[in-house]
């Protein structure tokens, strides 16, 4: 993948900072109670150094934080911490299966 295409896959936590920083909505598609582990590149990098490291071959590792975080809760906090008055902006997911 290109640079000229990264607008369109920008993380989920980018694309809130952004619209709050732009007083924009924060768009969420379905209701915001879908949720993700949300992880610092830092910390992620590190842990797969880690894994080649002192890992053994074969295995599987799962890399996060341990804790979940809704998308509803990340747009509170961003709204928060930036002093935005951007609103959340709820629309249907277009992707039926997802």
């Amino acid at each position: 993948m290109d640079e000229g295409n990264k607008i369109n896959t920008a993380s989920v936590p980018y694309r809130f900072l952004r619209s709050a920083l732009n007083s924009e909505p924060l768009t969420i598609y379905g209701d915001g109670t879908q949720s993700r582990d949300f992880i610092y590149i830092k910390d992620c990098v590190s842990g797969i150094i880690r894994a080649f490291e002192n890992g053994r071959t074969g295995e599987t590792y799962n890399i996060g934080t341990g804790t979940s975080t809704s998308y509803n809760d990340l747009a509170k906090t961003i709204l928060k911490v930036t002093k935005s008055n951007s609103r959340i902006k709820y629309i249907e997911n277009p992707l039926k299966y997802y």
